[in-house]
């Protein structure tokens, strides 16, 4: 119990059991698990609004509601792709899609099944999950959610102008316009962070590994999820990797 609480709340995903929290075969367990990634996953800032009695703020965040909303979506659309798959009741289903949307998106790496036998759209739909992260200000690693929130209203402002050039408008988060400097910040990380994917995906693909394995290991090293696809799943560990990869993907991690 009090190393798997360790390894919620800093969204580590670290078990003493190699099969994962799969071994602890208790489903209120996962629950609990579930519940306490996604609080691990919202800005620790809200926690304190929400402790000073501001409930205002918290409930109008725009990071927080796209958190929710992007999260509850993954966990629809996963439950529906793997219901067909799985030999169990909508409540299984549910909880087994859930727990493990949550773990990744929040990039805590934690496994009750092994998704990589799941569909491909399940398998696919987790896989970009692992470069979401959860909210800015959390114990999260990956993107994070707000820098994408920026760029999705940064790329709809390059369409809107290309549509009325002579438009002047800019970006809010909330109720707060963000400055030029912000924005070039966050374009910048992004496309950095989208370079160093690529550019290690190649190089363990130039190792002999396969590209699943390959993309999969960059992108959940960068990100600090922890399991992957391929040779790197959630029921095998980073053995298959050469020394040379292991090496690479700590400088990634």
């Amino acid at each position: 119990s009090l190393t798997h609480a360790l390894t919620t709340m800093p969204t580590g995903g670290f078990s003493t059991f190699n099969a994962s929290v799969a071994s602890l075969q208790n489903p209120a367990a996962e629950v609990i698990i579930t519940l306490f990634m996604f609080g691990a996953g919202i800005n620790f800032v809200l926690f304190y609004r929400l402790f000073k009695g501001d409930i205002s703020s918290v409930k109008e965040n725009e990071e927080l509601r796209f958190y929710f909303l992007t999260t509850v979506t993954a966990i629809v659309l996963i439950c529906i792709n793997i219901y067909p798959h799985i030999n169990g009741s909508a409540l299984e289903t549910l909880r087994l899609g859930a727990f493990q949307v949550v773990s990744i998106v929040t990039t805590t790496g934690f496994a009750t099944a092994n998704f990589d036998a799941w569909p491909h759209f399940a398998r696919a739909l987790l896989f970009f999950l692992m470069f979401m992260g959860a909210c800015g200000g959390s114990t999260g690693g990956a993107i994070k959610q707000v820098r994408l929130l920026i760029l999705l209203k940064y790329a709809y402002r390059e369409l809107y102008q290309m549509i009325h050039p002579s438009a002047v408008s800019s970006i809010k988060l909330g109720n707060q316009s963000l400055s030029e400097e912000i924005i070039r910040g966050v374009v910048g990380f992004s496309f950095l962070y989208i370079l160093f994917f690529v550019l290690s995906t190649l190089a363990l693909c130039g190792m002999g590994l396969d590209f699943i394995t390959s993309a999969s290991a960059a992108a959940s090293t960068l990100g600090n999820v922890g399991p992957g696809l391929g040779q790197v799943g959630p029921m095998f560990t980073y053995q298959a990797i050469p020394p040379a990869g292991i090496a690479l993907l700590s400088v990634m991690m």
